[in-house]
């Protein structure tokens, strides 16, 4: 095409209503986005902390506390933790030990589900959730030395 053919914007020719319409409802359309991108990422920046938010808080707070069971014992020995609160018992020694309550068997009454029922190989946890107050006493079958307390308040 030459510039003869209409390939040019003649400046004494009028321009298309309908084209001039199309570049103005682009241009707003482009300025509204705009501004609403704008103002959700304000909005989203300065928001106050949701219900959801506030419980990650409050379970972080009672996030499950952790005994570690070494060939010198349980570490830490007694640990004191909030009603409703975890305790993972993790096994860091190259031995097999157990948890388990020092209530008399077969009853176990102050921490019925306290008892890992196979030893705990290396790397492998047990957990238990305390939900009653009080002082829980535990110990190692396979090391009769090793003890340890759960205090709840």
């Amino acid at each position: 095409m030459s510039l003869t053919e209409k390939n040019y914007i003649n400046p004494n020719e009028k321009p298309n209503s309908s084209t001039w319409r199309a570049a103005l409802f682009s241009l707003t359309l482009f300025i509204s986005f705009m501004a609403l991108t704008s103002y959700l990422a304000f909005w989203n920046n300065n928001k106050k902390p949701t219900v959801s938010q506030s419980a990650n808080v409050a379970s972080s707070i009672n996030a499950p506390a952790q005994v570690n069971i070494t060939n010198k014992g349980f570490v830490p020995a007694s640990i004191t933790i909030q009603i409703g609160q975890a305790v993972i018992w993790t096994n860091n020694d190259v031995s097999q030990h157990s948890v388990i309550s020092d209530d008399p068997l077969p009853t176990n009454s102050s921490m019925p589900s306290v008892n890992s029922s196979l030893p705990l190989s290396q790397n492998d946890s047990f957990s238990y959730i305390f939900n009653a107050r009080g002082t829980f006493s535990y110990h190692d079958d396979q090391g009769p030395n090793f003890t340890g307390s759960i205090i709840v308040k």
